[in-house]
């Protein structure tokens, strides 16, 4: 994994944030800097970390609330304490890591308020990095960071993405391509020239050239 992960504020959210926030949950905190914007920004009142390395969660827990060092993989019971206590759930460059991320959506559906939600980002395989080398060339590489991060277990498609909630008891609320695609967010060339395709085609292409997709989900009443 790309080690500036851990110093990431990943503030391509902004726009899936609930009005208010009270407890937020992340899953894979890292340093616990996007939980400190949420509460700088947005009014967080008290932030929880779950993070795997132990040296991130140990500046994590200079500035959250809880931290907690665990493996969400094998410990999914570390949720029980939080059921219908988090308002906010931050599953970002997760669910892609997991052997069963169905089962672990199922799971932290039940640490969520009456009125919480989840926002998750999850890589698009389909993206043109991906398929293009694959069709044209036969080529399927992974590396240490992005699309086909050797980490990486599961892959999934804007539809798949939004199955994985809708059918495991969630509504979607909203799904927004990654900030590459917004010409003001872009940061590099690249980027500019990939939204600025997008606006022209209509978002025809959005799903080859999106990275990610930004997911907001709630907890369907029924489920």
């Amino acid at each position: 994994m790309d080690t500036t992960y851990f110093d990431q504020v990943r503030t391509e959210i902004s726009d899936l944030l609930p009005p208010t926030i009270g407890t937020v949950m992340e899953v894979g905190c890292a340093k616990g800097l996007t939980l400190q914007w949420l509460k700088d920004n947005y009014g967080a009142k008290y932030t929880i970390g779950v993070e795997l390395s132990e040296e991130a969660a140990q500046e994590a827990s200079q500035i959250c609330n809880e931290v907690y060092i665990a493996d969400i993989t094998s410990q999914l019971s570390l949720l029980k304490p939080f059921e219908k206590r988090i308002d906010l759930l931050l599953l970002l460059d997760i669910l892609e890591h997991l052997s069963d991320p169905w089962e672990a959506v199922r799971q932290m559906k039940t640490v969520l308020a009456d009125d919480g939600i989840i926002i998750a980002s999850i890589p698009n395989v389909r993206s043109i990095k991906v398929v293009g080398p694959l069709l044209l060339r036969g080529k399927w590489e992974y590396s240490n960071s992005g699309i086909l991060d050797q980490t990486h277990l599961r892959f999934f498609t804007k539809e798949s993405a939004l199955n994985l909630f809708r059918q495991n008891g969630f509504d979607v609320l909203a799904i927004r391509a990654n900030g590459a695609l917004n010409f003001s967010k872009a940061k590099t060339p690249s980027g500019k020239l990939a939204a600025l395709f997008n606006l022209l085609s209509l978002c025809l292409f959005e799903g080859l050239i999106a990275n990610q997709w930004l997911i907001a989900a709630r907890p369907r009443a029924s489920a």
